[in-house]
């Protein structure tokens, strides 16, 4: 598991590894709150912190202000995996 030292991350410029790396450090919890959350490579790595012992819960919105329900995929995978989802 990589060790994360503490910074500034910064969106979009910074990119995906970061925020990846970020979340591969947890090692006893880890607490999500996001509006639209995708990204597969994110989701599996929050799943396999779940899997390593670490307590994850997540907030999700169910849906954008359009009507979008971009999360229920997600949502989906996150139960599957046992994972505190709301």
């Amino acid at each position: 598991m990589p060790s994360f030292t503490p910074r500034l991350i910064v969106e979009p410029d910074d990119g995906m590894e970061p925020v990846r790396e970020f979340i591969e450090s947890a090692r006893s919890s880890l607490l999500i709150k996001q509006f639209t959350f995708t990204e597969d490579s994110f989701v599996q790595a929050v799943i396999d912190r779940k899997r390593a012992g670490v307590d994850v819960r997540v907030m999700l919105n169910a849906q954008r202000s359009g009507g979008d329900r971009a999360n229920d995929d997600t949502y989906d995978r996150f139960q599957a995996a046992r994972i505190t989802v709301q």
